[in-house]
Formats: C-alpha cells, sequence, structure tokens
C-alpha cells in the first residue's frame, strides 16, 4: 500500500482490493462472518487486536500508524517520560512501542524494541499475558479516552505487579503511556485487583 490508509476500514478494503478478495472470502480465511467484515469497512466496528493480528498476517497495513512525524513523536514521548518516575513506554493504538524511557527495563535490550507490536515481542509464556491486556484495551474503550488513568495488576513469573496505563492524546492520535507502579501490592490488594481487572486509578 503506498498511502497510508487512515481507517480500518479502508486498510481492510485496500487488501481485500489487492488481494481481490470478496467479503466473504476474506470473512472465511479469518474464520469469521461477511457481516463482520462489512462493519469494519464502514467503520461501524473495529478488528480486535487478534483480528488485526491476522489481517497484517494477510498483508494488511495498520491505518494511520505510528510512524508519522518521528520527531514530533520523540519530542512529545520524552517529555511524557521526563514527567514521570520508573521505566515507562509508549503504545500506540495496535500495541506497537513507539518508545521507551532511557535507563530503564523497557530499553531495547531488555526485552523490547520499538516499531514491533507487544504481541510480537512477547515469550510464547507471555502471550495469553499481552492477549489479556489487548482485550483490555477493546473491552474497556481504553482509546476513546483521554488523560484517564488505569491501575493493571497482573503476575509475570510468578511476581505480582501493577502498570499504570494512562491514554494521552497528541496529534489527535491517543496513545498509551504505560509505565511500572513502583510500589508492591498486598497479595489483598492483588486478589481484590482479580476482580476489578484494569480499575481506574484514583
Amino acid at each position: 500500500m503506498d498511502v497510508p490508509c487512515n481507517n480500518w476500514g479502508e486498510s481492510v478494503r485496500s487488501l481485500r482490493s489487492r488481494l481481490n478478495l470478496s467479503q466473504e472470502k476474506l470473512a472465511s480465511l479469518l474464520n469469521t462472518n461477511q457481516c463482520t467484515i462489512s462493519r469494519w469497512e464502514r467503520g461501524v466496528t473495529v478488528p480486535t487486536y487478534r483480528m488485526r493480528a491476522r489481517l497484517k498476517e494477510l498483508g494488511c497495513e495498520s491505518p494511520g500508524g505510528s510512524s508519522n512525524n518521528h520527531s514530533a513523536i520523540a519530542a512529545f514521548s520524552q517529555a511524557l517520560f521526563d514527567s514521570t518516575s520508573g521505566p515507562s513506554m509508549l503504545l500506540d493504538k495496535e500495541c506497537t512501542v513507539v518508545a521507551m524511557s532511557s535507563g530503564h527495563e523497557y530499553q531495547p535490550g531488555h526485552g523490547y524494541v520499538t516499531g514491533k507490536t507487544l504481541l510480537e515481542q512477547s515469550l510464547p509464556e507471555d502471550r495469553d499475558m499481552v492477549m489479556e491486556l489487548m482485550r483490555f484495551f477493546d473491552d474497556s474503550g481504553f482509546w476513546n479516552t483521554v488523560n484517564t488513568c488505569f491501575e493493571y495488576p497482573y503476575v509475570n513469573q510468578g511476581e505480582k505487579r501493577c502498570v499504570i496505563l494512562t491514554s494521552v492524546e497528541f496529534n489527535g492520535q491517543t496513545f498509551c503511556l504505560m509505565r511500572r507502579k513502583q510500589d508492591t501490592l498486598s497479595p489483598v490488594q492483588v486478589a481484590d485487583s482479580r476482580n476489578i481487572r484494569g480499575r481506574q486509578a484514583d
């Protein structure tokens, strides 16, 4: 695709055109139905992260993309990182790592690189955890909010952790500023947070 698409509808329609597929045939390839493809193309709904991954496997490009205006986004993310403490990263709506704070475990060489999605970079044993985070983004309407914080507890290699997810807007795009919560959760807080997955932070 020569020109980036502005929305998922355009991206899916362009993919079908390039592959010479009907909505029904694409639906069959994705194990969904024609109505779902039609809703994506009309902008009524957007593909879930799992479907976005499948669409990308077929050659569909993410709409808009965070690659536009790299220097402005770099300056914006640096200002965000300067205003927070602890390891931080900036994600776009496809959960692509756009930027990472320096001097922390999220920096390159510590498991993550910019330009790839969290799912692409996750270890096989962490994929379910990453998929759960992506479902949270979809189910909570996170990308439709701005300046909203959520505490998101999770367990990694038996260690209970929590990240703070903050929706931020830049040049009309919504991003997620994800940073590690520095204090350790008590067993009671972790047990409580399992029932309130992604609760809004105070």
